[in-house]
């Protein structure tokens, strides 16, 4: 059993995610996971739940919860036999975790294991170490239960510690020569830590290392400058005494090569991988998506005859692009095809050029050592990339870099040469996943590689959410870059039929469900994979599935996972497009704006923009004709829309929105937390 606190709270039996219920329920399990081992007693577990005035039934409801969580922790332990997982003991319960069973503590063992490591020779084993430590985030920690007063101290903790492990990794990398790499970094970090000195002097160094020494000592001026203004203090000694260094040039700022440990001749060093392996399958089915496959299928085909291809994957949270990537994944490995993933990170911490960083060290592991020659005459510059290249194969000293821009050239044209070589041995695809969490650096390197791509036996698949990419992000200007390639490919997913949502409930309850049924999930959920996938989830686990009530409770509930995607997406819109969805959820899925003006008492302009936000966020589908005809008409996500910006109507016009997503009108509103009663529509 792994448990997973950095990021959203998450329970893994072997690849299996285990459901946690409800919120309560799962924090409870938080408030367990926070103090691991250790008795929390009764009445505190009450007080972190329900605050000082929990309700008369508080005891019952966390005895309830218990029970729930011990099921799922120890589903196949026996009748009558007492639970080792989650034991009782007085004055409380405590959660029984294993060594290594929990991510934070991992996290803890290899930030005090990368820094030990760092404080000796050579730096590479602490680079990867840290990098091994930092790569167990997926997010903030306890990220659902931020608010609660049992995690601050918790989340405090481990906040300060990845920031400590991510300049110790920093400072690692910069000891293996990755200068011009940690130093766009570092420009990053030091704009959103901007009291942290370390950053300031790690940024310093690598300026410095990188030949640009102008701009060091105008990053120690900029350190000075917000030091002195947001703080009113002088930057510390030892900042000081670097930017005096820099200015004399004192020979100890040079980068040298750290001494080589020789290895034992049986074991040669290998290229670790940060990264756990990729992704297996997805369980079961892939249900509806037989002509994205064979849209797949075609571009391998494509590729092994020298024709390569960049297929992008776009959808909306929980349509299906992993499950689709997956599942091609697997069918190209069948076939011979080498597949290498590269996952894209949404926190913070991660280096640049992240989802290549993993895609190299996958395919590079032992091949380095074995073959240097594969890394051909840019062995240098991918040693940027990846510096224990470095420990691998000698005089790999990139040049010092006088134009960051050429620097960035020679590194592209070197992983793609690289791509290439290996593709010619073997047919490859490379699976770039989350596009839209990408860093500029790996964006422009993905442009640069779908130049070259014409003759490689090479195929590249790339998902992202298309909800998410608005005007101004780099992603943006990627994919209009990449509109004028004609090998790339895009693969809009959409949500899934009628007939595919039957087959998908069939194969979750085992089970043939009346048509009713169907067009119930199908009417709340418009198909989204996800989406449905929850729903019979929460219904089979409230026991409704089969009940008489079971389309009446479908077309109540929400699920928990539901709730989660859809807080996350309403926490990103204007306040006013939330007060416009909150008198959806009175109104139900279609509403005229003249209404929506009446309740929330914006005029014309603003009630529109409020309409446009939610559309441009697929919260909605359609703006149409109110009373008399008015307005303007676009097609839009639901029912197969193209998902277009409304028309705006003239001054004065009336209008009405149509939901589109799930639950976009009343889950919207409770997930925001507001108190319309009316139809909840997931």
């Amino acid at each position: 059993m792994q448990f997973r606190i950095l990021g959203p709270l998450e329970v893994l039996d072997g690849q299996r995610r285990v459901e946690l219920g409800r919120p309560k329920q799962r924090a409870l399990l938080a408030v367990l996971l926070v103090h691991a081992n250790q008795v929390v007693a009764l009445d505190r577990l009450i007080e972190e739940l329900w605050g000082e005035q929990p309700p008369p039934q508080a005891t019952a409801s966390l005895q309830t919860y218990i029970s729930n969580l011990r099921r799922v922790l120890e589903p196949g332990r026996p009748a009558r036999t007492p639970p080792r997982v989650l034991v009782t003991q007085p004055p409380g319960y405590r959660l029984v975790v294993a060594p290594g069973e929990l991510d934070a503590t991992r996290f803890v063992a290899l930030a005090e294991q990368g820094h030990r490591l760092l404080e000796a020779e050579p730096p590479g084993p602490a680079a990867r170490v840290l990098r091994e430590a930092l790569g167990l985030w997926r997010g903030p920690a306890l990220a659902e239960v931020a608010d609660e007063p049992f995690a601050q101290a918790e989340r405090q903790r481990l906040e300060e510690l990845r920031l400590v492990v991510l300049e110790d990794r920093l400072a690692a990398e910069l000891a293996c020569g990755g200068h011009a790499a940690a130093a766009v970094e570092l420009g990053e970090l030091v704009g959103r830590y901007p009291f942290r000195e370390r950053l300031h002097g790690l940024l310093m160094l690598a300026l410095y290392r990188s030949g640009r020494q102008a701009e060091a000592l105008g990053a120690f001026q900029a350190a000075r400058r917000v030091l002195g203004e947001e703080l009113g203090i002088d930057p510390s000694p030892w900042l000081r005494r670097l930017e005096a260094d820099i200015l004399h040039q004192e020979p100890g700022l040079d980068w040298t090569a750290p001494p080589r440990t020789a290895a034992p001749a049986a074991e040669p060093p290998v290229i670790a991988p940060v990264m756990a392996p990729p992704p297996p399958a997805g369980e079961g089915e892939l249900v509806g998506r037989e002509p994205q496959l064979a849209v797949l299928a075609a571009s391998l085909a494509d590729a092994a005859a020298g024709r390569g291809r960049l297929v992008l994957v776009a959808g909306e949270p929980g349509i299906g692009k992993t499950r689709l990537a997956e599942e091609a994944a697997r069918q190209a490995a069948a076939q011979g095809v080498q597949v290498a993933w590269g996952r894209c990170y949404e926190g913070e911490g991660a280096p640049a050029f992240w989802p290549w960083v993993q895609i190299a060290r996958q395919l590079l592991t032992g091949v380095a050592a074995e073959d240097p020659g594969m890394l051909g005459s840019s062995g240098a510059e991918l040693s940027q990339l990846l510096p224990e290249l470095k420990q691998l194969v000698p005089g790999l000293e990139p040049p010092p870099v006088v134009d960051l821009a050429a620097a960035r050239f020679r590194l592209y044209q070197a992983v793609t040469g690289l791509l290439r070589r290996l593709a010619e041995v073997r047919p490859l695809l490379l699976v770039v996943d989350d596009l839209h969490w990408a860093d500029p650096g790996s964006l422009r390197l993905l442009a640069f590689l779908a130049g070259e791509l014409k003759a490689a036996r090479l195929v590249v698949l790339a998902t992202y959410r298309d909800v998410e990419v608005a005007a101004g992000q780099p992603l943006v200007e990627t994919l209009g870059a990449l509109a004028r390639e004609p090998v790339v490919e895009r693969i809009p997913l959409h949500g899934l039929g009628s007939a595919e949502v039957a087959r998908l409930i069939t194969n979750t309850t085992e089970s043939r469900p009346g048509e009713r049924l169907v067009r119930t999930v199908h009417d709340r959920t418009e198909g989204n994979p996800f989406f449905v996938t929850e729903l019979l989830r929460l219904l089979q686990s409230e026991g409704k599935l089969q009940a008489d009530d079971a389309l009446a409770a479908a077309r109540r509930a929400i699920p928990v996972g539901v709730r989660d995607v859809l807080r996350r997406r309403l926490a990103r819109l204007p306040e006013q497009t939330n007060a416009v969805l909150l008198v959806a959820a009175v109104a139900g899925r279609d509403f005229d704006l003249d209404l929506v003006e009446a309740v929330t008492q914006l005029d014309d302009e603003h009630a529109l923009e409020a309409v446009e936000a939610a559309v441009v966020a697929g919260l909605g589908a359609r703006l149409g004709g109110g009373r008399g005809g008015r307005g303007g008409r676009t097609g839009g996500r639901g029912r197969g829309g193209a998902g277009a910006v409304p028309l705006r109507p003239r001054a004065g016009a009336g209008g009405h929105l149509r939901a589109a997503q799930p639950g976009a009108s009343g889950a919207a509103a409770r997930a925001s937390g507001g108190g319309a009663a009316g139809p909840a529509r997931p």
